[in-house]
C-alpha cells in the first residue's frame, strides 16, 4: 500500500496537462516539464510518442512570451526575467548598430561613385574610405563589449538570485542544535 502511494505521488507531475512549448525557430515540446535550469538554458523532460524524452532548450531559442508569461520556481522567473532583459537591451543596441553602418554604408558607396571620384583626390578619398572601415570596425567592437557587458550582468543577477535561494534554505533546513 505504501509503495503504491510513493508510485501515484511520483507520477502526478507527469500526469497533469501542459501547454506546448514552441521556440523560436519554431521547434515544439509537447507536454513539457521544466527539469533544470542552467545557466545558458533549461533541461525539460516532455512527451513525444507516448514516451518520456530530455531535450536542452537554451534561452536565446526561447520565446519572449514564453519568458515573460513563465509562473513557478521565483529562482527560475527570476532568470528568465535577467534573460528577457538582456535580449531586449541586445536587441536596441542591435538596432542602433545597424543604423550607424547603414549609414556609414552610404558614405562609402558615395565616395566610390564615379563623381566624388572627380571632385577629389585620390588621397583623400583613400583616407576617407579607410576612416569609414576604422569607424565600422570600432562600432563593431563596441557592440561586442556591450554584449560582454550585459552578459555579466546577466550571470551576476542570476548569481545572487542563486545564493539568495541557497541562503534562504540554509536558514530553514538548518536543525537546532540542543546541548547536554
Amino acid at each position: 500500500m505504501r509503495n503504491t502511494v510513493l508510485l501515484t505521488l511520483l507520477a502526478i507531475p507527469f500526469c497533469i496537462p501542459a501547454d506546448d512549448l514552441v521556440t523560436e525557430n519554431g521547434k515544439t515540446f509537447q507536454d513539457y516539464r521544466i527539469a533544470d535550469v542552467g545557466s545558458i538554458g533549461i533541461r525539460i523532460t516532455y512527451k513525444k510518442d507516448e514516451k518520456l524524452r530530455k531535450a536542452t532548450v537554451l534561452f536565446k531559442e526561447l520565446t519572449d512570451d514564453f519568458l515573460e508569461n513563465y509562473k513557478g520556481d521565483p529562482l527560475t522567473m527570476e532568470i528568465f526575467a535577467a534573460s528577457l532583459e538582456k535580449r531586449r537591451k541586445i536587441r536596441a543596441l542591435e538596432t542602433r548598430k545597424n543604423e550607424e553602418l547603414a549609414a556609414l554604408e552610404e558614405q562609402e558607396a558615395e565616395l566610390k561613385e564615379p563623381s566624388a571620384k572627380r571632385q577629389m583626390n585620390s588621397a583623400r578619398r583613400k583616407r576617407a574610405l579607410r576612416r569609414i572601415r576604422d569607424r565600422q570596425k570600432q562600432i563593431q567592437r563596441i557592440f561586442n563589449q556591450e554584449c560582454s557587458r550585459l552578459d555579466d550582468a546577466e550571470r551576476q543577477r542570476i548569481d545572487a538570485a542563486k545564493k539568495e535561494k541557497e541562503n534562504g534554505n540554509e536558514t530553514h533546513s538548518d536543525p537546532q542544535r540542543t546541548g547536554k
